[in-house]
């Protein structure tokens, strides 16, 4: 658990059966590469009002409700990056309907890219967008997802959905909740099937 931590770096780590989250960051910027973490009461990485962040070439396997949280305490810019991690087997012990079981979970943060992943066997979604504006789902591959795949919904403004493979879901592509403030999305060139 990281605190108003600068230019950190965490590499090679191997985090499992904890009780909580494996990594937890609140205001915090740095590097997260290369580590393991499983088998989560929570999440594998949580991270709250970042100050630039790179979560990048991680595995995250059999957590309880999500693999990565991006959250906000309130909306606001964050652009984080999330790229190229390997997340499986994310189940929604803590229930609810989409707060939990999500691959990837983005909530009130802006400008987070989410690029290059590879996400299978999750409960609810690969990528779940919460009021996150100007979010970028860019070439996921995506499969056995238990809900909508890739979701973008709420008080987002701006969101691009791009290039990603779905393949066995309930369902594809939502971008959603105009009455709630969501708007102005692209979505091209993804490929959806087995649904």
């Amino acid at each position: 658990s990281l605190d108003d931590c600068e230019g950190f770096t965490l590499s090679g780590l191997d985090v499992r059966r904890g009780l909580l989250n494996g990594i937890a960051l609140t205001r915090s910027a740095g590097t997260i590469t290369d580590c393991t973490l499983r088998e989560m009461s929570q999440a594998g990485l949580f991270s709250l009002d970042a100050r630039g962040l790179d979560v990048s070439h991680n595995a995250i396997s059999d957590c309880a409700n999500n693999g990565v949280q991006i959250w906000r305490s309130s909306p606001g810019e964050d652009g984080s990056l999330v790229q190229a991690n390997r997340i499986e087997r994310i189940a929604t012990k803590g229930g609810g309907s989409g707060q939990n079981g999500n691959g990837i979970n983005v909530f009130r943060a802006g400008g987070v890219l989410v690029s290059g992943n590879r996400i299978t066997d999750c409960a609810y979604s690969a990528i779940r967008g919460n009021g996150a504006s100007n979010i970028q789902m860019v070439g996921n591959a995506c499969r056995t997802i238990g809900e909508v795949a890739l979701y973008a919904e709420f008080a987002f403004e701006g969101a691009l959905i791009s290039g990603n493979v779905v393949d066995n879901a309930a369902s594809g592509i939502a971008v959603t909740n105009f009455n709630e403030g969501g708007r102005l999305a692209v979505v091209q060139g993804n490929l959806v099937r087995n649904l």
